[in-house]
């Protein structure tokens, strides 16, 4: 289920036409009031072509819908991708790129972490993240944590994440661990042009058969006293580094 105008408006976006999610709404339901703002910018026909089932309903009865204190006017029930739950596939399909940015996490409970975490990845560049366990990546939280983001990266889970790392590394991938003690100062990592780079639990970390699958171990030295970061913190650093240390030009709706 995606909440408020602006998840709304950006999957009604990509449901116009766009090759780069290929979601499906099924039914959306909507206050009069934001019907209203949709007749005024003109995309009511935009709803009307999507086939859904359209209903309205009160201010109320959405708060009721929803898991959101405050609902802005309307919700949707998205069908994902089919490949969304299979994502192994997917990223032994990109092995090939020249360059390849992929971020896999294990175990990121926390929905406003996960949906950081995929905000970050699209906006450093990423092709794809990848999650094992852990939260719903397209639980309610998650979605509106990503600011809309989830549809500028392929994402989704992975079944057999220690046979996917095995077979990235056969073909020259490099595997990043990101560890709290012991690895590598950030500031002499060179990026590599493919990578994955690997980011576990704030409790527990990434589990030891990743970190053994890894090239190398990266560690954001801190001050005494302060054990590590937020994951989500972490791993926004750790991608801006790789990036380069600039943001990256927005990729065009092929290149998806």
């Amino acid at each position: 289920m995606i909440e408020g105008p602006h998840l709304f408006e950006r999957f009604l976006d990509l449901a116009g036409g766009s090759p780069r999610a290929p979601y499906h709404m099924r039914r959306i339901v909507l206050t009069e009031a934001y019907r209203e703002q949709l007749a005024a910018a003109g995309r009511l026909d935009d709803v009307v072509a999507l086939g859904a089932e359209v209903g309205l309903v009160s201010p109320s009865t959405l708060e009721r819908l929803t898991d959101s204190q405050a609902p802005q006017g309307v919700a949707a029930i998205v069908t994902l991708p089919e490949e969304a739950r299979r994502m192994d596939e997917r990223a032994l399909a990109l092995a090939s790129r020249r360059t390849l940015r992929v971020v896999l996490t294990h175990g990121i409970a926390d929905p406003g972490n996960a949906g950081t975490l995929i905000r970050t990845a699209a906006g450093f560049g990423a092709h794809l993240y990848l999650a094992h366990e852990g939260c719903d990546l397209f639980g309610p939280k998650t979605l509106r944590a990503t600011a809309g983001a989830i549809a500028d990266i392929p994402a989704g889970e992975v079944h057999d994440p220690s046979r996917l790392l095995r077979t990235l590394a056969a073909r020259d991938v490099a595997i990043i661990a990101a560890v709290s003690h012991g690895g590598t100062s950030l500031a002499s990592l060179r990026a590599p042009g493919r990578a994955v780079v690997l980011l576990g639990s704030e409790p527990r970390g990434l589990p030891s058969a990743w970190v053994r699958h890894a090239d190398l171990r990266v560690t954001i030295p801190l001050h005494r006293g302060v054990e590590s970061l937020n994951v989500a913190v972490a791993g926004g650093i750790l991608l801006y580094h790789l990036s380069g240390g600039s943001t990256p030009r927005r990729q065009g709706p092929g290149r998806r």
